[in-house]
């Protein structure tokens, strides 16, 4: 992974007032922090379950407390347990596992996962692949993509319903996957049932075997392609649909699609979280990313989740997080 995937524009604030930024790798552990000259403060190396490695070639690294405060996948450690806050529980890195179970367990998903079995697990048990973004769920943009993929192929058997906006992304991307490749299946498999009627008379009728598993193959490529085409539709207009002047029970709504009350102005949603990390991933659950608000003129700052394109959802719930 290369050091500065991301560089985080969010400054520290330092006693001497200096500016400090984090650099992140791909699974937004904090590898290297700067100051606004791009010097080098410190260096962290981790252990694939996040412990910090600060032996041999690690040595100089400021260990588990030291330094900034924000570490494996970007959390924030406590300086007095050395656990690392993920919003809805604490995690331990040194033994790689959460310290309270998981309050988001989705039963239809154990079932079939074994590795969800361990409520204490993190990340599946395979750190190297899945991140977990607030403690309750793991990000699996490739397992997204399977279940739709394959549930599209045996109308609809298996797929899962919910889960987190990365999951749901990667069932979207298996949707999209399921519509070419099932009209392929059903081409292909009309070929089949034709070179097996045309080869009924010299075979005996022996290739009108050939020809039912071409009929099932055009059965199965075109349910597929249907299915993906439905299925992404609907992810499309749950996450892009601006709204309109009226909500679906009548309601008025502004032109962001947020419904107006009797005062004329938007109705607001809001949920309250301790942290403003907290309040991030509560977003980020809702849609495909999140945007903050830092300095509202009304209010408290806070996030909303956002659509394919980075905007806004339309009437997207406030995060609200304390005021600094």
């Amino acid at each position: 992974m290369a050091l500065g995937a991301v560089l985080a524009p969010a400054a520290l604030a330092v006693n001497s007032g200096r500016v400090e930024y984090y650099h992140r790798d791909a699974l937004d552990n904090v590898r290297v922090v700067t100051d606004e000259n791009g010097q080098v403060l410190e260096r962290h190396d981790y252990l694939p379950f996040g412990e910090e490695c600060t032996t041999g070639a690690c040595a100089p690294n400021p260990g588990m407390v030291g330094g900034q405060p924000r570490r494996f996948t970007g959390k924030e450690r406590d300086p007095e347990t050395g656990h690392d806050y993920f919003g809805a529980r604490y995690y331990s890195q040194r033994v790689g596992r959460f310290t309270t179970i998981d309050p988001h367990l989705g039963h239809r998903a154990a079932l079939v996962d074994p590795q969800r079995w361990n409520r204490y697990a993190y990340g599946r048990n395979n750190p190297l692949r899945y991140v977990d973004p607030d403690g309750r769920d793991a990000i699996d943009y490739v397992g997204g993509v399977a279940n739709a993929f394959g549930s599209n192929f045996f109308a609809g058997a298996g797929r899962a319903y919910g889960g987190n906006a990365d999951f749901q992304f990667g069932q979207f991307v298996g949707d999209v996957i399921s519509i070419p490749a099932g009209g392929a299946w059903a081409q292909a498999g009309a070929g089949t049932a034709g070179l097996g009627v045309a080869a009924s008379a010299p075979s005996g009728g022996v290739s009108l075997v050939a020809t039912a598993g071409g009929v099932v193959s055009m059965a199965q490529g075109g349910v597929a392609a249907l299915a993906g085409f439905a299925h992404a539709g609907a992810y499309l207009s749950k996450n892009t649909t601006a709204g309109s002047d009226m909500s679906a029970s009548g309601q008025a709504t502004d032109k962001y699609g947020n419904k107006l009350g009797p005062s004329g102005k938007p109705m607001v949603h809001e949920t309250q979280s301790n942290t403003r990390e907290a309040a991030r991933n509560k977003a980020l659950n809702d849609g495909v990313g999140a945007v903050e608000h830092g300095n509202p003129k009304h209010g408290k700052p806070h996030f909303h989740a956002t659509d394919l394109r980075g905007e806004k959802k339309p009437a997207s719930t406030h995060h609200n997080y304390p005021k600094k």
